[in-house]
């Protein structure tokens, strides 16, 4: 007869296993609107020469930010048959938690369709395994570390773009922290709080667990009530990272719709911006892209994309897919194998390389 602990991890592993791709991946999602919300107000400012408010917020001389555009302008964005595709490395590490090896708690590849402006976003799961590298794909960003110290997300994209014969053209390692600050940079968000919980398990991010053992100064207690209320990125953050809430709120599943809801109010509040042309605000996330992101997708590149992307603006929309997985889907291209032949590793395999490929090709431009 099973355990409590076997029965309880078997109902674990099912919930995780169905609900792992039909999670909206908040940093992928994050990132894309960031970019949307640049380009669409950058061009607005190029149309309307609000220059002034724009470079004093972004610290950018005006005629360099000037030149920016119109060599943006000028420029074809780089894509392959009307599509540009980007690889997001989602991390969520913290530096009190010591030296612990940087995998990707998610990976997304988001693919961009200048022609409709349909902007898709398929999940990979991060136990997806790799025969090449005996590996699963989380752990290719560490590899990278080695292999190209200098730009580690480079091997994930060689990898990830051989698995999937698919041309990636930008990777960025986007982080929990960069939404808590993006949600400071726009003046904090109106959060419709569905499900109010208690967390006594919430880890303190400013504690050094290297250092410090005991428990009563290792672990906080949070608290959300139902309803709507305003959140700064601190907090914004602690709703997305708790695990341990009561009220059914310590699922992947609630942290998933925790994570969404942010991600919601976040672009109704960047939507709203965009709408009324706010140059100060756009200056300061210009200057945030580029100390964060500039150097794997260049201003000059994100232009470009805007442009391509103008004559949709009114259409734009991200739609979320997903892989399936054998045997709930009979057509799935990968499934969960016993964990022996992995040495005890949860993981999953795909089933035969071919279809896995045309699968993801098949989701990303439908």
């Amino acid at each position: 007869m099973k355990s409590h602990e076997d029965h309880q991890l078997e109902t674990n592993q099912l919930i995780t296993k169905k609900q792992v791709f039909v999670k909206i991946n908040l940093l992928a999602i994050s990132i894309t609107l960031i970019m949307l919300f640049i380009t669409s107000a950058v061009i607005g400012i190029f149309v309307y020469f609000k220059f002034n408010n724009f470079s004093q917020a972004a610290n950018v001389p005006k005629l360099d930010f000037y030149q920016t555009l119109t060599a943006g302008w000028q420029q074809t964005p780089t894509e392959t048959k009307g599509y540009k595709n980007l690889l997001i490395l989602g991390v969520d590490t913290l530096k009190t938690r010591g030296e612990s090896t940087p995998l990707t708690d998610s990976i997304m590849l988001v693919s961009v369709n200048f022609q409709t402006g349909k902007i898709i976003i398929l999940p990979l799961p991060r136990d997806l395994w790799n025969e090449d590298y005996q590996t699963k794909i989380n752990a290719l960003y560490t590899y990278g570390l080695d292999r190209y110290s200098d730009n580690p997300q480079k091997f994930p994209q060689e990898v990830i773009s051989e698995m999937t014969d698919l041309d990636i053209h930008h990777t960025l390692v986007v982080s929990m922290e960069t939404v808590a600050e993006i949600v400071d940079l726009v003046g904090g968000i109106e959060v419709d709080v569905e499900q109010g919980f208690v967390d006594q398990e919430f880890p303190r991010t400013d504690v050094d667990v290297t250092v410090e053992t005991d428990l009563d100064k290792l672990y906080e207690t949070i608290e959300f009530k139902s309803g709507l209320q305003t959140m700064d990125g601190r907090t914004a953050l602690k709703y997305m990272r708790s695990r341990h809430g009561d009220n059914d709120q310590n699922t992947d599943l609630s942290r998933s719709h925790r994570q969404q809801a942010i991600i919601q109010a976040l672009a109704g509040n960047l939507i709203n911006q965009a709408a009324t042309l706010n140059t100060s605000l756009l200056g300061q996330l210009y200057r945030y892209y580029l100390d964060n992101f500039a150097s794997d997708l260049s201003p000059v590149e994100l232009i470009a994309s805007g442009k391509a992307l103008l004559p949709m603006r009114s259409v734009i929309e991200l739609e979320n897919r997903t892989i399936s997985i054998y045997p709930e889907d009979s057509t799935g291209t990968i499934e969960h194998p016993p964990q022996y032949l992995y040495d005890g590793q949860w993981v999953y395999a795909i089933r035969d390389k071919i279809d896995f490929k045309l699968n993801v090709q098949s989701q990303l431009t439908k």
